[in-house]
């Protein structure tokens, strides 16, 4: 079984003053829910996240920092679980992303990818010329990705 990340699993830093609130109309299923609460734990140089649960909210870090980039707020409804908000950093000492677009496709992305284990398409917020570059560009946001089934 997976060790369940929480705040003491690794050295963060609280979500700076400077951040934007976002909203998104997201649900997700009980189960699903469930699988997201088990966070992420980076376990190599290349692991650039951690992220862990801890009460109605999911929390963001870059691993090498501890910086808190992203934070989720939950709300349980009958059936599903609803995201109430999002806070994302906009201090540019320590996060250089402004666009709340791209925030949100790159958090969506991050969710379904490393949480739960989907194959889902990476979000680039630009065209890119060659794949090289977007292959660095990727591996410099999100680093080493989770494959299904590992």
């Amino acid at each position: 079984m997976e060790e369940i990340a929480t705040r003491e699993s690794w050295t963060t830093h609280p979500l700076p003053e400077k951040h934007a609130r976002l909203t998104a109309s997201w649900t997700f299923t009980r189960k699903e829910f469930e699988q997201m609460k088990y966070g992420l734990i980076p376990t190599q140089m290349e692991d650039k996240w951690f992220i862990y649960y801890e009460d109605c909210w999911l929390h963001f870090h870059r691993s090498w920092t501890g910086y808190c980039i992203y934070q989720v707020e939950f709300n349980a409804c009958d059936d599903f679980i609803e995201v109430l908000q999002i806070l994302v950093s906009r201090d540019l000492e320590q996060y250089r992303e402004s666009s709340d677009e791209y925030d949100l496709m790159l958090l969506k992305y991050m969710i379904d990818s490393f949480l739960l284990v989907k194959v889902v398409e990476f979000p680039y917020e630009e065209d890119f010329d060659s794949e090289v570059t977007s292959a660095l560009y990727r591996h410099h946001l999100i680093g080493r990705e989770k494959k299904p089934g590992k």
